[in-house]
């Protein structure tokens, strides 16, 4: 039975940080698990002391990784940043090519600084030979695009939740959208099952390490990609191959199986050590 997770990962002031696990149970069917309750969720204030916490956070990216891939909608290798060399463009400064190419938020400013931040002092003490075998990097407002659906406008705030009722899923507000892309994409559930934009990203980060390698947009196709768009953007005398992190990977099809939603409690996910 082949696993993946999800961690769409957020900074320690909002809670909001998403985790998943998609288990192929069947040839033709994938179950996805909402983890809930994870330490991950815990909001934190800036005089929190760290050394116990983050112990706790590497523990259970850990058991994550142990049992398979952990796909993390976060940059996982900045490359040249913070202190680019040979830069050209401005965006150089806080942007790698994969997020200029992507439209992606800056690691290095806007929204996404302190999530970084946080998820790079995670990851100081773990192998680096992880990242690109057992954690990878993924986006999934563009994994939407590549599949025809909305990647923009679904990430609701907190309290915004999709519901699932009578055989479909239904939204109000920007809900509605993220309610109208799970509804394309074909997943199921029980009815009741809720879900937020954090826990739908978990999921879909999820489904996108477990899809097999032709779903996924990766590699030397996910760096034409990235070389195409860029090229399109900037004046032809500047024109070069761009490159994308080895470890980041995109969904740009579908996996041929049913997709299952539900919601567990961390404690009970995983079995006692």
């Amino acid at each position: 039975m082949s696993v993946a997770f999800g961690l769409d990962f957020a900074g320690y002031s909002s809670g909001k940080t998403g985790l998943a696990c998609a288990e192929q149970v069947e040839p033709d069917r994938i179950d996805i698990t909402v983890l809930t309750g994870h330490i991950f969720t815990h909001k934190r204030k800036g005089r929190t002391v760290l050394a116990s916490v983050v112990e706790q956070e590497r523990n259970l990216l850990r058991q994550c990784a142990w049992q398979g891939p952990v796909m993390i909608d976060l940059p996982l290798d900045l490359e040249a940043l913070p202190r680019p060399v040979d830069t050209t463009f401005a965006w150089e400064l806080t942007q790698r090519p994969v997020d200029y190419a992507l439209n992606a938020m800056p690691p290095l400013a806007n929204l996404i600084g302190a999530p970084v931040a946080r998820l790079l002092h995670l990851l100081r003490d773990l192998p680096d030979t992880w990242i690109g075998s057992r954690l990878f990097e993924t986006y999934p407002a563009c994994s939407l695009d590549l599949l025809g659906l909305r990647g923009r406008g679904y990430k609701s705030g907190t309290g915004v939740q999709m519901a699932w009722q009578a055989g479909a899923w239904h939204g109000t507000d920007r809900a509605a959208v993220m309610a109208d892309n799970a509804n394309r994409l074909g997943w199921l559930a029980d009815d009741g099952l809720t879900l937020n934009d954090d826990e739908f990203d978990a999921a879909l980060c999820a489904l996108t390490g477990i899809a097999a390698i032709d779903c996924q947009l990766r590699g030397e196709r996910l760096d034409a990609e990235i070389t195409r768009r860029i090229c399109a953007r900037i004046p032809p005398a500047y024109h070069q191959n761009y490159h994308a992190p080895p470890s980041f990977m995109l969904l740009e099809k579908l996996p041929a199986a049913r997709v299952y939603l539900q919601k567990r409690p961390v404690s009970q996910f995983f079995s006692p050590h």
